[in-house]
């Protein structure tokens, strides 16, 4: 759970980088698991950030930002 003062390109950072840990590469997919980007000011993701969570969402995550 991350509640804070981030922008919007550090939420869509963060949601695109644990998209890319899909099991290529060495990393280990992240899945099944929670994401709270939610609380605070955090800023709510652009449609790049949108395109991630529904991917994390694809693998079974649940994802909540504000």
């Amino acid at each position: 759970s991350i509640v804070g003062n981030l922008s919007q390109a550090s939420v869509d950072h963060i949601l695109v980088q644990l998209a890319a840990l899909d099991g290529t590469n060495n990393t280990v997919p992240y899945s099944y698991l929670t994401v709270t980007l939610s609380g605070g000011t955090n800023a709510t993701p652009s449609a790049t950030g949108l395109t991630a969570k529904a991917v994390l969402v694809a693998r079974g995550c649940t994802v909540t930002n504000n």
